[in-house]
């Protein structure tokens, strides 16, 4: 990846950096919890901040599991942020597929929960048995 997605618009018109749509935000970074994405540089004070050019992007996003998440980073070719579960979330999200660093997030901790302590015999080299993803007696 060699560029940073950009944040098209942004609808969250109490948001510090919002400026008629627009946010003033040097860069974002997109958090969440399970299946939504939300703006983690949200903030409302009250006060307007931010650049006075618009030229947000996606600095960061910790949404592994988002389709357009390449080792943490926004490959969609845009970022739309709006109201959602949160303040501000991010609408270009979509659940299913991203891998960070090649590895699957529900295969982070350790691989096949049913694996998960299985005892494997010495004399295997350390690999189970057996066809992939069937527990090893």
């Amino acid at each position: 990846m060699t560029a940073t997605a950009s944040v098209s618009d942004c609808t969250v018109t109490n948001c510090s950096f919002n400026d008629h749509s627009h946010c003033g935000a040097a860069g974002i970074t997109i958090g969440g919890g399970e299946d939504h994405a939300s703006c983690a540089t949200f903030i409302d004070t009250g006060t307007h901040g931010g650049l006075p050019k618009v030229l947000a992007t996606v600095g960061a996003c910790q949404r592994s599991e988002c389709v357009h998440n390449n080792d943490l980073m926004c490959g969609a070719p845009e970022v739309h942020v709006g109201p959602g579960a949160d303040n501000a979330d991010c609408l270009t999200y979509k659940h299913g597929g991203g891998e960070t660093g090649g590895q699957a997030a529900g295969m982070a901790g350790g691989g096949n929960s049913e694996l998960a302590g299985a005892h494997v015999p010495e004399e295997t080299g350390g690999l189970a048995g057996g066809p992939v993803g069937e527990p090893t007696d």
